[in-house]
Formats: C-alpha cells, sequence, structure tokens
C-alpha cells in the first residue's frame, strides 16, 4: 500500500529575532527530522521602531 504522505514537500518557517544564542540548536533540530521532503526558510524579523 502507497504511503500518502510520501513525496509530500513541507516548507518549515523559522521567524527570527535576537535569536543568535538559539539559531543553530534551531536548525539542528529540524535537520534531524526523520521527514526528508522539506526547505526550511529562515526569516530575519526587525523591530518596528
Amino acid at each position: 500500500m502507497k504511503d500518502p504522505n510520501k513525496n509530500k514537500f513541507v516548507s518549515v518557517i523559522m521567524p527570527v529575532y535576537n535569536g543568535a544564542l538559539f539559531i543553530e540548536e534551531a536548525i539542528k533540530s529540524v535537520l534531524k527530522q526523520s521527514y526528508d521532503y522539506f526547505e526550511l526558510i529562515i526569516i530575519k524579523v526587525h523591530k518596528k521602531q
């Protein structure tokens, strides 16, 4: 039987604001996932003044 979720593309969006202390750990966490068919989009969020 075919896996209905096989080859479904997933976008992981990671907004980052003052995340220098955590960005490496967060990226590694995403890359450790068992699902391989994804893109990781990191967005730097700027503080509004």
